[in-house]
């Protein structure tokens, strides 16, 4: 029995959950916008793609949460916040058009940039 609730245990640490922070929860939204005002990212990547007529860039940034950051209930889940700029720019009918938009994610487990 004890050997069956350790390995529970051991699987339930290896899962890794990322969710996307959305404006139905904007406590936790505006505490990973602040997030980003104050420490520098724990890292930064950037990523290219180009194809279809269309060249996107991604900006990745982590950030380790200070204790005691997050909005009560999320503190502990927490491991990582993750901020991703997308800039999109393409041909359309020979006029240049270019876009932008920012994703918050939370995770888990401390991640990786790349």
């Amino acid at each position: 029995m004890l050997v069956l609730v350790l390995v529970l245990v051991l699987v339930l640490v290896l899962v890794l959950v990322l969710v996307l922070v959305k404006e139905n929860k904007p406590d936790l939204l505006a505490m990973c916008q602040m997030l980003a005002q104050y420490p520098s990212p724990s890292q930064q990547h950037v990523d290219h793609d180009k194809g279809h007529g269309r060249i996107e860039t991604r900006m990745i940034d982590t950030f380790i949460p200070p204790s005691a950051w997050l909005p009560q209930g999320w503190q502990p889940l927490v491991q990582a916040v993750v901020k991703v700029v997308r800039v999109i720019e393409q041909k359309r009918k020979g006029m240049a058009q270019s876009g932008e938009e920012t994703a918050w994610w939370v995770s888990t487990a401390v991640l990786f940039a790349e």
